[in-house]
């Protein structure tokens, strides 16, 4: 997939971006605290862990039935799609810890998906956190062929049912990932010439080990723990991923395919007029910015600040988007939000309803 290089301002000439960064300096100088992980932090960490190795152990512990283990399996990926969000996602942006190492470590919580840290810190912390919501630049509108996630040319028949069939996709989220997406991302790193340079060696090595990590993990160890039917236990790694592609699919849809946020056409010449910060501002949205929404979905429900500061820890986020709103009603600028996870999803799949009906004018 060929994706375009776009360039903004060098300048802002609002004062936004300064005026916004300034007061959250501000906010963690006046404060004496750390932008990356805290004690909430660290017993989240320990909750998700905790609760995947209690799970992991129970599946092959044996004492489970079919139906039983079936169901835990379940719960498993919920707590996978929890490690991503909460740990792994940070980890990559650099987020958790000061300490590079201790963020490499974390950000192991992507291969236990099955994901490729690689990719996906190309993908999305380059990619799309740099071009979000434009067309033909941001990856993540032309993720899933079945689905037409902005307004550009091939609208086809089937796109008008895209919101009734949208969940059985996501579904497969994690899977295609897992099996596909990692290793035809890897290989249009070679030639994408915004990157200016290739996968190192070793990225290959590391891809293949871990995606053999995650089935021996998930297939062979239950096969050789538990005296059962290979299909059951593939039954079981299936439906696991099932419940992680969904969660992870929805959730990171919600903040920017929601009403609100713009989806910006390629413009030509490739610049955008406005300022990078003031661009986040029209392509997120925030949803569900209470503490339940918040402990699962690993600050991603404050789409808006982790775009303006990805590498701030998302247990900040509930504080600085007291600031970043105050100051975008100062300058004028929108500042997107759903009142609950619910009204997001709703808002979501309103909006899928919208992209498969509409044509380009």
């Amino acid at each position: 997939m060929g994706l375009t290089k776009v360039a903004f301002p060098n300048t802002d000439r609002r004062g936004f971006t300064e005026t916004v960064k300034q007061r959250v300096a501000t906010y963690f100088k006046d404060n004496q605290i750390s932008r990356h992980a805290n004690a909430q932090m660290l017993a989240k960490t320990a909750f998700y862990v905790g609760g995947f190795v209690a799970l992991y152990a129970l599946v092959i512990s044996g004492v489970l039935s079919i139906p039983e283990q079936l169901l835990v399996m379940m719960l498993l990926g919920f707590f996978l799609a929890g490690i991503g969000f909460n740990i792994g996602h940070d980890a990559i942006h650099g987020s958790y810890s000061a300490n590079p190492k201790i963020n490499q470590l974390m950000s192991g919580g992507f291969e236990f998906i099955g994901a490729c840290t690689y990719t996906w810190r190309i993908r999305h912390n380059v990619i799309h956190h740099s071009y979000t919501n434009i067309v033909g630049s941001d990856g993540d509108l032309e993720s899933m062929p079945l689905l037409r996630f902005c307004v550009k040319p091939g609208l086809k028949w089937y796109h008008r049912y895209q919101h009734w069939y949208a969940p059985f996709l996501y579904c497969f989220a994690s899977l295609v990932w897992i099996f596909k997406k990692d290793f035809v991302h890897i290989m249009e790193e070679r030639r994408d010439q915004r990157m200016g340079h290739k996968p190192p060696a070793m990225t290959y090595a590391t891809l293949i080990f871990f995606k053999l990590f995650h089935l021996t993990l998930f297939l062979v160890v239950p096969y050789l723990t538990l005296n059962e039917p290979f299909w059951v236990i593939a039954l079981g790694f299936v439906l696991m991923h099932f419940v992680t592609g969904f969660t992870l699919a929805i959730v990171f849809q919600l903040g920017h395919l929601v009403d609100g946020p713009d989806t910006i056409p390629l413009p030509t010449p490739d610049v955008i007029t406005e300022p990078y910060a003031e661009h986040q501002l029209r392509t997120s949205a925030n949803f569900g910015t209470g503490f339940w929404a918040t402990f699962f979905c690993g600050g991603l429900n404050y789409q808006i600040e982790h775009h303006l500061f990805p590498r701030i820890c998302h247990v900040h986020y509930p504080a600085l988007s007291k600031i970043v709103q105050t100051t975008a009603e100062e300058f004028h600028l929108p500042y997107h939000t759903h009142p609950n996870f619910f009204a997001g999803v709703k808002s979501h799949f309103a909006t899928l309803k919208y992209m498969g009906r509409t044509h380009i004018n």
